[in-house]
């Protein structure tokens, strides 16, 4: 089931864009579905316990080992082929807590 939060709670301000007095906005964006949990936010994509989802008979079934904690450069990789989570465990632990933290307050509401 996908929940939404208010688009204005989706809306956030660029750290940097208050040092060089820019406006700039970047969009975020928080699921969860059958067991997955995702976040989006600017390039990068987080999926927790993702699926692989390619069409094929199999193709419902659960990421594993590595994999079942896939970060993605979107931008650099619009396929989602390559897991970046080794090479940016910071962005891992900001998206996954965010994502957590989101998770928890639409299920007690």
């Amino acid at each position: 089931m996908i929940r939404e939060q208010p688009r204005s709670r989706w809306r956030h301000r660029d750290s940097q864009s208050f040092k060089s007095g820019q406006h700039v906005e970047r969009w975020v964006v928080r699921w969860s579905n059958q067991g997955q949990l995702a976040t989006r936010e600017g390039q990068w994509k987080l999926v927790e316990k993702g699926k692989t989802f390619d069409g094929t008979p199999d193709g419902n079934k659960s990421l594993e080992g590595e994999d079942s904690l896939f970060l993605s450069d979107l931008s650099r990789d619009p396929g989602e082929k390559t897991n970046l989570r080794r090479q940016h465990p910071e962005v891992v632990d900001r998206l996954s807590t965010a994502a957590h933290k989101w998770l928890d307050e639409v299920k007690n509401k």
